[in-house]
């Protein structure tokens, strides 16, 4: 994790019939169904990729995410008239005809959009004081003459005074810095310079895809393949063509010093000529070399598969020290990683994820830090491969083992989304703190997983309150995994309150009577689930409320 730290707001507040007297409520997205962004820069709810780690199937149906930036440009600006509780918006479909409903669940009330999903379109409901905002959107490629589905990138280190990350950057030499083919320059006299080589026209004519991170990472259909330059990070022109540039998804990637988190990867060589490589491996194929476990040792045998040097396979297994998220789904992807082995003074031979700082040897030849490529892989289905979300490379590694390898590998790399050319940089301690990679990409929205079309829900509950300085009651132990007492303010001592909680979307989960209420009363919340709630305690005409923190 980037942070390490726990902390828990404990914060006393006054609701008054549970509506805020401050204007604008910041809300939490929660999808149901679907994927897809409305062009918005999604941002992951803290607490998601733990989530998304510990499902078996390393994926989370149900992702929450940040307040304004979650999939649909919803905003609660007069929460005094908003309705308490719980809402949905579906759409009815996915089409450039589709519309949203808009469900509140308190009221029982359905509003329909005034116009389509993709409109440039604010629609104002004044009478709950929400509006909901609808823009135009394409996906990565659909608009090669203006910002063509790029949206951001960002790197975020745990401590940004000891910044040990770098890449190489693309850029449009007659080399093999020019590694991302970007643009609508041809060459006839170099065509293997040229800045695209299929389809029949640039897929990105502006180069709006040769800016993420500075040039740093790039969508694997753009890459230069190793037929057009020996330090080509695509394996050939037919992956490329087999890849899709309206799939590429908005990710997230951590490298991290929690090896739990690690994620077990294919090693692929990429030492350009055989006769140099160790075993003599061909180029994208595995690293002929044993499989090591996260500590880079070999021939270890262990239940525990970052102990077993032999998890997945014995031969061309490695650890990355990370894992990729696919924001848009909460899927975990593989990750591949290569290693040039003719390059052993730049770690290109121990199958560990550690590249140097050099660019070119003394002759000039680009050396790559040792060619430690990183390749994020999706989650995606081509002709008859169906690629899974993260399963430690496994099918990957079956794939481009077969003794037909080399034609299934087309398949295996035209499964690629992102990948980048990493480096050491050279003036700080390698790997000194967590780094957090962020890659956001336009996409319209889709069915997931089944046929239903999108569907979110958010809650105006966590929002119905406002600071008070007079404590009315306080709660306490926080936080707590039975019993939560309540102290008493004296004024209120004897009254007849009604207590009630919510979780944060808005359901409620307690509601008692308690009369002639006395000091240190006792409440039963052993029945809730790990969380957090807030509970709503009414007395006269005056209500007090508190977040509480549920652990067991």
């Amino acid at each position: 994790m980037l942070m390490k730290i726990r902390v828990f707001f404990i914060v006393n507040i006054l609701i008054v019939n549970f509506l805020s007297y401050s204007q604008q409520a910041d809300i939490e997205i929660r999808r149901i169904n679907g994927q897809g962004n409305g062009g918005i820069v999604l941002e992951l709810k803290t607490g998601m990729y733990d989530s998304i780690l510990n499902s078996p199937q390393f994926f989370y149906a149900n992702p929450v995410y940040q307040p304004e930036k979650g999939p649909v440009d919803i905003q609660i600006y007069n929460s005094q008239i908003c309705p308490k509780g719980l809402f949905s918006i579906k759409f009815t479909g996915i089409s450039d005809t589709s519309r949203w409903k808009l469900y509140s669940h308190t009221l029982d009330t359905t509003i329909i959009a005034d116009s389509t999903i993709y409109s440039d379109y604010v629609q104002d409901i004044p009478q709950w004081g929400i509006i909901i905002k609808t823009k135009p959107v394409v996906n990565p490629g659909g608009d090669i003459y203006g910002q063509n589905g790029y949206l951001s990138s960002t790197i975020i280190y745990a401590d940004s005074s000891r910044m040990w990350l770098d890449f190489v950057q693309d850029n449009d030499s007659y080399s093999s810095l020019n590694w991302i083919r970007s643009g609508h320059f041809m060459d006839y006299s170099n065509p293997e310079y040229d800045d695209w080589d299929m389809p029949d026209h640039s897929w990105d004519y502006y180069e709006k895809f040769e800016t993420v991170l500075g040039g740093g990472w790039g969508p694997y259909l753009l890459c230069a393949a190793k037929s057009q330059d020996y330090g080509g990070l695509a394996y050939s022109i037919k992956s490329k063509q087999l890849n899709s540039f309206q799939v590429l998804p908005s990710i997230d990637l951590i490298i991290t010093a929690d090896t739990s988190k690690w994620s077990r990867s294919c090693v692929v060589e990429m030492c350009g000529d055989s006769i140099l490589s160790q075993g003599n491996a061909k180029q994208f194929s595995i690293r002929n070399h044993p499989s090591v476990n996260i500590n880079g040792d070999t021939s270890i045998g262990s239940t525990d598969p970052l102990i077993n040097s032999n998890h997945i396979s014995h031969v061309g297994m490695g650890w990355f020290p990370g894992y990729a998220i696919n924001v848009e789904t909460g899927e975990r992807l593989n990750i591949v990683f290569g290693e040039d082995s003719y390059f052993v003074d730049e770690n290109g031979r121990d199958m560990l994820w550690n590249p140097s700082n050099k660019i070119h040897n003394p002759l000039g030849h680009a050396i790559f830090g040792g060619k430690h490529f990183i390749y994020i892989m999706g989650a995606i289905t081509i002709d008859t491969f169906d690629f899974p979300r993260y399963d430690g490379c496994k099918y990957i590694h079956d794939l481009i083992t077969e003794e037909q390898s080399d034609s299934l590998k087309d398949y295996v790399f035209a499964s690629t989304n992102w990948v980048s050319i990493p480096l050491s940089s050279g003036y700080n301690e390698w790997f000194s703190n967590d780094v957090k990679i962020n890659i956001r990409v336009s996409k319209k929205y889709e069915c997931f997983g089944n046929t239903e079309s999108p569907h979110y829900i958010f809650s105006n509950v966590i929002n119905s309150y406002i600071e008070h300085d007079e404590q009315m009651f306080s709660l306490f132990p926080n936080p707590v995994s039975s019993n939560l007492k309540i102290k008493v303010h004296d004024n209120y001592l004897g009254k007849d309150v009604n207590i009630q909680g919510y979780n944060l979307f808005g359901e409620q989960v307690i509601n008692t009577e308690v009369f002639n209420i006395e000091n240190r009363t006792e409440l039963d919340v052993s029945f809730l689930k790990k969380g957090t709630y807030i509970i709503a305690i009414i007395a006269d005409d005056q209500s007090f409320a508190q977040k509480i923190v549920i652990y067991k």
